[in-house]
C-alpha cells in the first residue's frame, strides 16, 4: 500500500442535504494515479476516517469523510 500525504480544506456547500468533502486537485490525482472508488484512510483534525474516492469529473476526485469534524 502506498502512503500519500497532502492537505486539503474541507468544503461544505450551502443548502440542505449537501456533503462536506475534501477536493483533490487534478494534478495530484494524475501524479498519484488516484481513481474513483479507491478506498482511502486518513486523518482529519487527528481523527481517523476511511472512505472511497468519488469522481468530480475531468479526472479529479474528492473524499467524503465518514464522520463530520467537530
Amino acid at each position: 500500500m502506498t502512503e500519500l500525504t497532502f492537505k486539503s480544506k474541507l468544503v461544505r456547500p450551502e443548502g440542505v442535504g449537501t456533503w462536506t468533502f475534501a477536493p483533490i486537485t487534478k494534478e495530484l490525482s494524475n501524479r498519484a494515479r488516484l481513481r474513483a472508488r479507491m478506498r482511502v484512510k486518513g486523518m482529519i483534525e487527528d481523527e481517523p476516517f476511511s472512505s472511497s474516492l468519488m469522481p468530480a469529473g475531468d479526472g479529479r476526485v474528492f473524499i467524503v469523510p465518514t464522520k463530520q469534524p467537530s
